[in-house]
């Protein structure tokens, strides 16, 4: 008779439903995992993308070497602070430990707001540096082929002055480059969103006028070329 008794109970208290305080622990558990997931989640996104540019810098044929090295740097950096920021996700016991980590995981890296132009912007800048040395070897070809054409007894006047328009539009390439990639390369990461968005469209906007000049300047190149055929 006592086992039956004894069974019953059991059966009554497995019934039974949660206390007020067990329902809203397991509420926390929950809301807490499902924190911790999603804040993994997009550290794994944050992940893929510094493996995507770490891509980018290997393939960058034109990267100089000490804007690699850089690049690198901060790639590797960032790569390893998130992998152990992901650690410590998933050991978290409350919800205001992951909501800090979710503050750390995007103030702290920036991965997509300053790392990812920061890579994208200084492959430009390289390039464009290389265009820029090109055309500095285009303007002393056609200087020697007007000398050589004015000896000959030519009339060599509107090639001169289209010499004098490449130069000047060399120069102002050149000056325009000047210091953009170091620059944005020098940012750091921070709580200081609009400062970062600022500085990388500052970037970008030089680097565009950059590539203006150096469009014009291989178009009065190719003009003087073709004035001494």
């Amino acid at each position: 008779m006592m086992t039956r008794i004894l069974a019953a109970v059991a059966a009554v208290l497995l019934l039974a439903p949660a206390s007020p305080a067990a329902a809203a622990s397991a509420a926390t558990d929950g809301a807490l995992d499902a924190a911790k997931k999603v804040t993994v989640a997009r550290i794994d996104g944050r992940l893929a993308t510094l493996k995507a540019e770490g891509v980018a810098v290997r393939a960058a044929t034109r990267l100089s070497a000490g804007h690699k090295s850089t690049l690198e740097g901060i790639l590797a950096g960032s790569t390893e602070g998130l992998n152990a920021l992901r650690s410590k996700v998933q050991g978290e016991t409350t919800l205001a430990a992951v909501k800090d980590d979710t503050r750390v995981m995007v103030d702290g890296y920036r991965v997509y707001l300053l790392v990812t132009p920061q890579v994208r912007l200084t492959i430009v800048a390289d390039v464009e540096g290389s265009a820029i040395a090109a055309l500095e070897d285009a303007y002393a070809t056609l200087s020697s082929a007007i000398e050589a054409a004015q000896q000959a007894g030519k009339d060599v006047s509107a090639a001169k002055a289209q010499l004098a328009v490449l130069r000047t539009q060399i120069d102002a390439a050149a000056k325009g480059l000047a210091g953009v990639a170091d620059g944005l390369l020098a940012v750091k990461p921070g709580p200081d969103a609009a400062g970062i968005r600022s500085a990388v469209a500052g970037a970008k906007a030089k680097l565009l006028a950059v590539r203006s000049s150096i469009r014009q300047a291989a178009a009065v190149a190719k003009a003087t070329r073709d004035l001494l055929k």
